[in-house]
């Protein structure tokens, strides 16, 4: 906390409270806009966000740039090497790769929770992650948007591997050009299947959070689910893992579409009712029972209610 009150101090030591009110109106925009702030207002105004800069110790934007770009490289480095000290390669520069996700290690829906809800490592504050959103990405890996899972295990003796896929955006067009597929990889151990680092080329992939890094992780969940059952055998038919969606839609006419109107007979049990209804949703009304309810709380006037009138 010193080191970083003394660098704020040493940023802000040519503006403090008491030459602010010296400072002209547009050396007080200048200094408002050095800190991302507003410059709309009288000097008064600006005068008193400014001295509000000073006292809440905001830093200029300039320097938080360069920070984060500094924490950002020194990331970088640090995603290719081990927890126990090993130097990663660039998935790019390997040529081991092999589409047999048998050789996958086990990636249980637990493990995707943990690194993206709890894990800590990727974050400057060391606070959790929380990319509670992501979790709802499993609709990408279940619409087919992830493709062509391929393991390498770096080397034999590595204790880590990459796993690679490609990911159709969540809007793509007819021509593959112009909205081409994301390329993602995620490092995990081979004893544990905790993941160390990941990455996607799309503009939110350097957070390694983003619905595709997701998208691939509940693939993971996926193969070690039928790897579990048995149903991922060598003779098995391409899973969804393999083959990507269709690009290119075909709508249908409206002429050829099928609208069917509900209607409740009254003769439907509750427990068929509770069957599909979505969580949080109440059942409809039952008006007689409700007016029982009504009876036994409220007592019931002999005489109808009269409205008394003005005379």
């Amino acid at each position: 906390m010193a080191d970083r009150s003394n660098s704020i101090n040493k940023e802000n030591e040519d503006v403090n409270l008491q030459t602010i009110d010296r400072l002209t109106v547009q050396e007080l925009k200048s200094f408002l806009r050095q800190h991302d702030q507003p410059v709309s207002g009288r000097s008064a105004e600006l005068k008193e966000r400014a001295k509000g800069v000073l006292n809440l110790g905001i830093r200029r934007k300039d320097i938080l740039q360069r920070e984060d770009e500094r924490q950002s490289t020194l990331y970088q480095a640090r995603k290719f090497v081990s927890p126990l000290g090993e130097i990663l390669p660039h998935p790019s520069t390997l040529k081991n790769w092999t589409d047999n996700v048998r050789q996958i290690p086990m990636f249980l829906e637990d493990a995707l929770y943990n690194y993206l809800v709890l894990n800590r490592q990727r974050t400057f504050d060391n606070a959790p992650m929380g990319a509670v959103k992501q979790l709802k990405a499993k609709v990408f890996y279940e619409d087919s948007h992830v493709h062509h899972i391929r393991y390498s295990p770096i080397t034999d003796l590595c204790s880590h591997c990459y796993v690679s896929c490609k990911v159709v955006p969540s809007m793509p067009t007819a021509d593959v050009n112009k909205s081409p597929d994301y390329s993602v990889w995620i490092c995990i151990s081979k004893q544990t299947g905790q993941v160390h680092a990941a990455d996607c080329n799309c503009p939110a992939g350097n957070g390694e959070s983003c619905n595709h890094v997701a998208g691939l992780l509940y693939g993971l969940v996926d193969i070690t689910e039928k790897k579990q059952s048995g149903e991922l055998a060598p003779t098995a038919e391409p899973c969804k893992w393999s083959q990507p969606r269709k690009r290119k839609l075909s709508p249908k006419k409206a002429e050829q579409m099928k609208f069917r109107k509900c209607t409740n007979t009254g003769n439907a049990d509750k427990s068929d009712y509770t069957s599909f209804r979505p969580s949080g949703v109440q059942p409809p009304l039952d008006r007689d029972s409700f007016l029982a309810e009504m009876k036994e709380v409220l007592p019931i006037r002999n005489e109808p209610f009269k409205r008394s009138s003005k005379t």
